[in-house]
């Protein structure tokens, strides 16, 4: 089997498709003819309807079809021992569960499955429809699957994967038994490595933004502009749950959390904490100027209490301005090294 491309790798629909060129060959004593003394290596046949063929299926398949431009893109030689090289060119889409858990640093495994399917078409045309046709399997007495020896995946030298990255492959035997008997099944199963290059543009580095915007309030006076202290942090929060919320209608739902979204949560607490923080030194702020203008008759000692809540909310903002990058640092270094080893 050659992997001509992969398309994409859906998160949404579990799914993923792949072009790929399908080989099969098998034996058939009544195809042996006389090569002449060599003469014949093969012979082409155009006619695949007069053969017999192993009627092999792909087990997660969801969709597939035959490319046929600018004709059928099929290939069958028949060999003087009477074997079959019967080779196809069609595109795949197949089942891939994915667990977004890592996400999105993380790999997943997308696999092949093949097996045969047998289809009978009954006799008795006065049976139900519901038993009219029947599906069956040929067991190994009739069919064995057997990779071929060496190397029985080939991959594209010139693959490219959107947003992913193709580590490896490997190739296993999935056959079972069954009460009605055993059958023959093989397997290939390649491993993905999401890029995670696309999120660090569109996810990561706006979003830590957005955090060092709220950022600024610390260094506006609250005295003379507390407007815009308040329109920064709001549009900061604003703007980073929107981003979120773009990001997440590309992925699919899920009902764990995810690595992404500890980042984004996180980000999302820091910009909100320095919302509060600005609430705060409002609040501290309001409270010792409101006492100071009752405070005629106060005595000096009254006084300077209330300059020394006056100053307080002055210290806040000069703690935030140290304490929230020093943590937000921390974290992106923590999270960092989780992420990416």
């Amino acid at each position: 089997m050659l992997i001509r491309a992969v398309e994409k790798l859906d998160d949404q629909k579990n799914a993923w498709t792949a072009q790929v060129t399908y080989r099969n060959s098998w034996t058939d004593d009544r195809l042996v003819y006389d090569d002449h003394n060599g003469t014949i290596r093969y012979l082409t046949l155009t006619e695949t309807e007069r053969l017999w063929f192993p009627d092999t299926f792909f087990k997660n398949e969801k969709e597939s079809y035959f490319h046929a431009m600018p004709s059928p893109n099929t290939l069958v030689r028949i060999y003087p021992n009477g074997r079959i090289m019967y080779s196809t060119r069609l595109t795949l889409t197949l089942q891939c569960p994915m667990i977004l858990t890592a996400f999105p640093a993380d790999k997943q495994v997308c696999g092949i499955t093949l097996a045969s399917c047998k289809f009978h078409l009954k006799k008795n045309f006065l049976a139900t429809f519901a038993n009219f046709f029947h599906l069956d399997a040929h067991t190994v007495d009739d069919i064995m699957y057997v990779w071929k020896e060496g190397s029985p995946i080939q991959v594209s030298a010139n693959l490219w994967i959107p947003l992913f990255t193709m580590e490896k492959y490997l190739t296993s035997y999935c056959s079972s038994t069954t009460n009605t008997g055993s059958y023959s099944c093989l397997e290939v199963a390649f491993l993905f490595r999401r890029q995670v290059s696309h999120y660090l543009l569109t996810l990561y580095i706006p979003l830590a933004m957005f955090v060092l915007v709220s950022w600024v309030t610390f260094w506006i006076n609250p005295k003379t502009d507390f407007t815009s202290r308040t329109v920064l942090s709001l549009g900061a929060l604003l703007g980073a749950a929107a981003l979120i919320a773009h990001a997440n209608q590309a992925t699919a739902p899920v009902s764990y959390c995810r690595l992404v979204d500890t980042y984004t949560g996180v980000c999302l607490a820091f910009i909100f904490a320095a919302i509060l923080e600005s609430a705060t030194v409002n609040y501290t702020l309001k409270q010792a100027t409101n006492s100071l203008s009752a405070a005629v008759t106060m005595s000096g000692e009254s006084k300077q209490n209330k300059l020394v809540a006056l100053m307080r909310s002055g210290k806040l903002d000069r703690i935030a301005r140290i304490a929230f990058p020093v943590a937000f640092l921390l974290f992106v270094i923590v999270y960092s090294c989780v992420t990416f080893t």
